[in-house]
């Protein structure tokens, strides 16, 4: 007999797969603590950079704010502290905190002479030291980069400063410079040299990092694309940047004149030679966009505009839809005018053929609060299909939903104003005609409920407009009447007999009585 091991022989591979059990555990549970400690530390990263983030944004708000208290208090009739002449209100100038004033020449010159020369602080003349942030708004930010990348390199000065905390205007006099100085009144954290603060940063990483996104989202958008900074600041309202400048004078050359000065294409007041220039690099390379444009208008092909009967280039002209082929002035100016107009902006077509024009045809060539207006008659022109529905307009807050055509009661779901659909009153009756039949002021009081409020404002005379139906409160005065609801806005007619008519109309329209007597010419028998 053998005395061996029966457990072992039961099941020979058991031990050995527990002993690598147990081996692996301690891994399994040492990479958890890991993965762990590695969340632990990112939560914690991120928490401390936001907080950082927390902290400089108030920072910032805290310089600006200083930065305006010190704009109303400093004396704006002192000369410059540098040049000692006086300051035009005109000009572009700087406050600086230490009460003094400085032109934009003094400043730009001393900073070129830093750059040129070994570095150095930009100091006033009582010592003060200039922060970068009270120049930021007027000074390229590439020269301040510059500047910035010189003071980044001094570590000590032989001589004494004097720095003013640019959270309360503190002063303190040393002559060791420190990147986090703590100021002893509001206890806030600054450089001595750039006056900005940034903890664990050189001037020049924060500038870059950190300041230079605010300076650029500070300063104002192009007018045209509201994405790229402004960069050329014409005389009317418009403020472009060179990309939107230069597509203006390209579609001016090309599309207009070559030969003449360019001008807006909002205000068509001239763009300065100076400014065409800059946008296309030199006056040689402008000079070959004209010669350009003049070649290629000589060779296009011309057509007659079919309203004005002028000779155009191709290229000036607008096809629509229906391949009828307009100039770009006289198809937007017949744009503008029907967008303006209720009756005509809800079905514009083809001045020819009548052909709707498309929705891109119309955006592209309207002004946008022509276009907008668009928008307006036509949302106030739909009619559903349905023709047991209509489409209701509140007379409070001109919100539009779609009701049955048979509705005895109207609740706007916007406002909650209550009225009747059919005359615009709020009344207790079934229909209008009931209580208009009705003859008795004491039965028309009972129906309304002996309130003197409801009954005063229902007994004033009123009109349907003949386009929209809506009513229109007539007391009394000329019977020449003009509908100023939204959806048809200018159209006028007779109150007497209830017809379209145009303003040339206004007296015609009445021959016997005038437009303030009692009948007009349908009543009167007499054609217009």
């Amino acid at each position: 007999m053998f005395s061996c091991n029966e457990e072992y022989l039961r099941n020979p591979l058991e031990k050995k797969s527990n002993e690598n059990k147990s081996d692996e555990v301690p891994d399994t549970n040492e990479s958890k603590r890991l993965i762990i400690a590695q969340s632990i530390n990112s939560r914690n990263e991120n928490k401390k950079n936001k907080l950082l983030s927390q902290m400089q944004v108030s920072m910032t708000t805290l310089r600006e704010k200083s930065l305006i208290s010190l704009n109303k208090t400093i004396d704006r009739t002192q000369n410059c502290i540098f040049c000692q002449f006086p300051i035009d209100k005109n000009d572009i100038s700087f406050s600086l905190i230490c009460n003094h004033r400085s032109c934009f020449v003094c400043i730009y010159n001393k900073l070129q002479d830093i750059i040129n020369e070994e570095p150095q602080l930009l100091l006033c003349n009582c010592n003060a030291v200039i922060y970068i942030y009270l120049l930021s708004k007027d000074i390229e930010i590439e020269f301040l980069n510059l500047y910035v990348e010189m003071i980044s390199k001094i570590l000590k000065i032989n001589y004494p400063i004097k720095n003013y905390c640019p959270y309360d205007l503190e002063i303190s006099e040393e002559s060791i410079l420190k990147f986090n100085k703590i100021c002893e009144k509001c206890k806030y954290h600054y450089c001595q040299k750039c006056g900005l603060d940034h903890l664990n940063k050189s001037c020049l990483e924060y500038f870059n990092d950190t300041f230079k996104e605010e300076i650029i989202k500070s300063y104002p958008k192009c007018t045209e694309c509201n994405e790229n900074n402004q960069e050329i600041n014409l005389s009317c309202e418009c403020k472009l940047c060179n990309n939107c400048c230069k597509s203006m004078i390209k579609n001016f050359l090309y599309l207009e004149n070559p030969i003449n000065d360019p001008v807006c294409k909002k205000h068509k007041i001239i763009i300065p030679k100076t400014f065409i220039y800059q946008v296309f690099g030199d006056k040689t390379f402008f000079i070959k966009e004209q010669e350009k444009a003049i070649d290629y208008l000589i060779l296009s092909p011309k057509f007659i505009c079919e309203i004005c009967l002028g000779e155009f280039n191709v290229n000036q002209s607008i096809t629509l839809d229906c391949d009828h082929r307009f100039c770009s002035l006289c198809i937007k100016t017949y744009l503008n005018i029907c967008m303006n107009n209720y009756s005509f902006a809800i079905k514009i077509g083809c001045p020819k053929c009548g052909f709707k024009i498309s929705y891109e045809i119309l955006k592209c060539n309207s002004g946008l609060d022509d276009f907008e207006r668009y928008l307006k008659f036509s949302v106030m022109g739909f009619q559903p299909e349905n023709n047991y529905d209509v489409m209701k307009w509140c007379v409070n807050c001109d919100f539009g939903c779609i009701i049955p055509m048979d509705n005895e009661y109207f609740i706007c779901p916007n406002c909650q104003s209550e009225f009747c659909p059919q005359c615009n009153k709020k009344h207790f009756m079934s229909k209008c005609e009931d209580i208009r039949s009705t003859t008795s002021t004491r039965e028309i009081k009972e129906m309304l409920r002996g309130n003197e409020e409801f009954f005063t404002n229902f007994m004033q005379d009123y009109v349907k407009c003949p386009n929209c139906r809506e009513a229109i409160c007539k007391v009394a005065g000329c019977n020449f009447l003009t509908c100023t609801w939204p959806r048809c806005k200018g159209i006028c007619f007779c109150a007497i007999c209830n017809k379209v008519l145009t303003k040339d109309q206004h007296f015609s329209h009445y021959k016997v009585s005038g437009p303030f007597g009692g009948t007009c010419n349908t009543t009167d028998n007499i054609y217009d």
